[in-house]
């Protein structure tokens, strides 16, 4: 463990503040990269990947502690469920779709 954590406390508790928000971000990416790589293909997704992880709004959700990362996240999975339920009309595509759209 970092030595300046431990000596500093206060850093403990912005750490935790912090960290499920790059997780919720980071989680995202992958969601995203599948949804883009059905609607155009895998060179245009591997473009798009990298536009979205710098992105001045994803950087700056992924940095504050704020609840907006949880909407990227939920947003990307809703954008994925569509694509897969469009494409295979199952009915799992449709409930995920509902549920991260909630």
């Amino acid at each position: 463990m970092n030595t300046a954590v431990v000596q500093r406390p206060e850093l403990i508790s912005e750490v935790a503040l912090r960290l499920p928000t790059v997780i919720m971000v980071l989680a995202a990416l992958p969601l995203f990269r599948k949804t883009v790589t059905e609607l155009c293909g895998a060179a245009v997704a591997r473009t798009a990947s990298w536009l979205f992880v710098f992105h001045q709004l994803i950087l700056w959700n992924a940095q504050t502690a704020r609840p907006y990362a949880g909407g990227v996240l939920f947003s990307v999975m809703a954008a994925w469920a569509l694509v897969r339920w469009w494409n295979t009309r199952g009915a799992r595509w449709l409930v995920l779709l509902f549920a991260a759209a909630a």
